[in-house]
């Protein structure tokens, strides 16, 4: 026919899919026509499909990746929280076999004979800010504490009791410039006094130590324990450290190496014992 216009195959193509949309829409499953159309349109379609899934493969590989790597940083951030957690409480483990051993220790002293005593535990953080020679303990006058008794370690005499309330106490530490004590040297027998002279400075005796004593390097420092003395015989206090010969005050001067780690105490021991009247 002259006035007719033969369609272009394409368009053909265009004109049966978008029929099949139309009759796929409205179902008809079981009509043998529209099982072919329907088959005609998948055949057409299945290449523009895997062109479209192959464009969009690495989108979507791209989204999985970055859901695969949040996962990952998560169950990292986990596991680091984890290894904190084990490592704090492994700390926490030793320092409390630490203070645990340390107790075991004060429980038999040897040099105290038979004086009674309260075991107490040094108080969190510093007595006071401008005084690093007393520290203060969790035990106080209901425990039987009280004002001048002995505080020792398993190492030796560390101080004397300060102050006291009914739940702590304070204790004035042997390395102080106010603390004194009569000593003796073992070695030679001299009878002596000695004090601190704070906390970077050696424990001294000054006075009571003749020039012709024989004073040995290494020899045990112990308190006296003098009729009326201000502590009983015998508690441990250090070592002679290093002996100065002084012509000029007739004298010999001793610097004592501690026994007891001043800075390390995490528990104490008081005697309850006072100063004989």
């Amino acid at each position: 026919m002259a006035g007719s216009h033969r369609r272009h195959p394409r368009v053909t193509l265009i004109i049966a899919i978008l029929a099949s949309f139309t009759l796929l829409t409205v179902g008809g499953e079981g009509v043998p026509v529209l099982g072919s159309v329907r088959s005609l349109v998948i055949d057409v379609l299945t290449p523009v499909q895997n062109v479209v899934s192959s464009a969009t493969k690495p989108i979507r590989s791209w989204w999985g990746g970055a859901t695969d790597y949040d996962s990952v940083v998560a169950e990292n951030r986990e596991l680091r929280e984890q290894v904190e957690r084990l490592e704090a409480k492994q700390a926490r483990n030793a320092n409390a076999s630490a203070e645990l051993e340390e107790l075991q220790r004060q429980l038999n002293l040897p040099f105290v004979g038979t004086i009674p005593t309260v075991t107490a535990q040094l108080a969190a953080g510093p007595f006071s800010s401008f005084d690093n020679t007393t520290v203060r303990i969790n035990k106080g006058s209901a425990a039987g504490i009280k004002v001048d008794m002995p505080v020792v370690t398993s190492d030796g005499l560390v101080g004397k009791i300060l102050s006291v309330t009914p739940k702590h106490a304070v204790v004035r530490l042997i390395n102080d410039y106010d603390f004194f004590v009569g000593v003796k040297l073992t070695d030679s027998g001299n009878l002596a006094v000695g004090h601190g002279r704070g906390p970077n400075a050696s424990f001294l005796i000054e006075e009571g130590v003749e020039l012709n004593s024989e004073v040995t390097k290494g020899a045990p420092i112990v308190t006296s324990g003098l009729e009326r003395a201000a502590f009983p015989k015998d508690l441990p206090i250090g070592q002679v450290k290093q002996v100065t010969r002084s012509s000029f005050a007739q004298t010999q001067e001793v610097e004592v190496e501690l026994y007891a780690n001043l800075e390390s105490m995490n528990a104490v021991d008081v005697l309850l014992w006072e100063r004989p009247k």
